[in-house]
């Protein structure tokens, strides 16, 4: 079944005003497990504008009436401003049914064009398919009984940008994520043995510290997030614990805090043992552009005085923000 149709909108006033629905498709199910596919592209022309929304509904009715299911997504392209939204009612009371309708935003100095294809699972359900041929029939309001749900968005194209509402993944499934990532590592060799926690050389040239000092931060070019830090050692560190910290400093401070933002503590194992500290749930792992920041490691007890300690940190940048 397909559909060609506009709408004025003149049917309260000259054009379509905000917060003005229009129905497009009713489906009302005669039966349990009837299935409807709905299929179609609305735009709306205001000017030398267009918004046009590209949609897909799967539709259901269920094991028992007025029981129903349904899924919808769409996307959509505008070159100026966003006119409307795509809606599906749901009413699951006696009489159960579908309606197909979208919602203005604001003034359309214009009409509204919709192609819709509908695909029942077979031939003797259309006739459950009403189609609004009324180019004048917009309404204040949801008909009564039914609930207005908004359909999900998946890309939004406004002029030359992009945006993607969920995740992109590649072709083996795994998640696509932007940013910029510094990776650092590093070496520390024979912490001072009066202390137990030790702060990361900020680079090659600098030494570890027992304090957070002037020379060992490193500075945020953009908003970041701490991702993981790992270490690994030449000694057995079993029945002890080992944290890792991330910490920031603001303003004017030449150092950064020396009261971690967030830690991430694991359990002490074999020597030779890598430890990967996971900081992507937690809490306090973020900074801004301009702060300062650094990390430490600390033992469970004051270090020996001669481990040997090789760090990686993951930090990721949002140049976007």
């Amino acid at each position: 079944m397909k559909l060609k149709q506009y709408y004025l909108g003149n049917g309260n006033g000259r054009y379509f005003s905000e917060n003005e629905y229009q129905k497009v498709i009713t489906i009302i199910p005669d039966g349990t497990s009837q299935n409807y596919q709905v299929i179609g592209r609305i735009t709306a022309q205001n000017a030398g504008e267009t918004h046009t929304v590209y949609f897909n509904a799967a539709l259901r009715s269920g094991e028992s009436l007025p029981d129903l299911s349904w899924s919808t997504s769409y996307r959509e392209e505008y070159n100026g401003s966003r006119y409307i939204d795509p809606q599906l009612w749901t009413k699951e009371t006696t009489t159960a049914g579908f309606v197909i309708a979208f919602k203005t935003l604001s003034t359309i100095y214009g009409n509204i064009t919709v192609d819709i294809d509908v695909v029942p699972r077979n031939d003797g359900l259309k006739s459950n398919v009403t189609i609004n041929n009324a180019v004048s029939s917009e309404q204040s309001s949801v008909d009564t009984g039914y609930t207005a749900n908004d359909m999900t968005k998946t890309i939004r194209q406004q002029a030359q940008n992009t945006t993607f509402e969920g995740s992109v993944t590649d072709k083996f499934g795994s998640e696509v994520v932007g940013g910029v990532y510094q990776l650092d590592d590093g070496l520390i060799q024979n912490p001072h043995s009066s202390y137990s926690r030790i702060f990361f050389p900020a680079d090659d040239t600098l030494v570890e510290t027992v304090g957070a000092v002037s020379t060992n931060y490193k500075i945020a070019p953009f908003n970041g997030e701490l991702i993981k830090m790992q270490v690994k050692s030449i000694q057995d560190f079993t029945g002890k614990a080992l944290t890792a910290s991330l910490h920031i400093g603001t303003g004017t401070n030449n150092a950064y805090n020396s009261t971690p933002s967030v830690s991430v503590a694991l359990n002490g194992q074999a020597a030779h043992s890598v430890y990967t500290f996971d900081f992507s749930s937690e809490s306090g792992i973020n900074f801004n552009e301009g702060n300062i920041f650094g990390f430490s490691l600390e033992l469970s007890e004051n270090w020996a005085g001669n481990e040997t300690i090789h760090f990686t940190s993951v930090v990721k940048f949002d140049p976007y923000s």
